[in-house]
């Protein structure tokens, strides 16, 4: 429907297509997307990792809701072309229509993102709906090369706790986009196998 390349965002899903991915978003408050990244783009991407390197989270990072949390678990990666160029990707204004189509969104200004990897943890990541700063949707992007178990990504209504949505086994380069409310939380299972999980993730906010 859509993807990633080398050398922008193509689109490829028919009207048809477009209309039950609509539909879905509406029930399920989130949108899966098999193949978002090119296979030509991943490996300049797992390249750029692994030349770019990782870093513990920054003070900001530190000093937010779960802070205290995420310190001793996750990295995050440092600046460079990798994360610009996926940033660029989320950021096109073919993206960004594609997510305003999708979720019903106002127009939306620009998408906030970040690369960062969780190593195993003992506990299951806070439920949270990061909906401060007008955020409407999140993007997440799996780009672990090497499989992770564990991780399965939950949704919930944030009065009742009943859990309407999971997804078990995102695919490397898959992508998910997830409805962003006040009244629904989300979080992630803990990844429970030595190899670390790695996401990009990004948070779209209005014009």
């Amino acid at each position: 429907m859509i993807q990633f390349t080398l050398d922008g965002v193509k689109t490829t899903g028919s009207a048809e297509e477009v209309r039950a991915a609509r539909e879905t978003f509406a029930r399920d408050k989130l949108l899966r997307l098999p193949g978002l990244i090119s296979p030509e783009l991943a490996e300049a991407v797992r390249a750029g990792m692994d030349r770019d390197g990782f870093k513990p989270p920054d003070e900001a990072t530190m000093k937010s809701t779960y802070g205290g949390w995420y310190g001793p678990v996750r990295q995050d990666l440092n600046p460079g072309p990798t994360i610009d160029t996926l940033d660029a990707r989320v950021n096109s204004p073919a993206f960004l229509g594609f997510v305003r189509d999708i979720a019903g969104t106002p127009p939306l200004a620009r998408c906030v993102g970040r690369i960062f990897r969780l190593r195993a943890t003992d506990e299951d990541l806070p439920w949270h709906t990061d909906a401060e700063g007008g955020r409407l949707a999140d993007i997440v992007i799996d780009l672990s090369a090497d499989r992770y178990e564990g991780g399965r990504f939950e949704m919930r209504d944030a009065a009742t706790k009943k859990i309407f949505t999971t997804v078990d086994d995102m695919h490397y380069c898959e992508g998910a986009l997830a409805r962003i409310s006040a009244n629904i939380e989300h979080h992630n299972k803990r990844v429970t196998s030595t190899t670390q999980r790695i996401t990009y993730v990004g948070w779209f906010v209005p014009e």
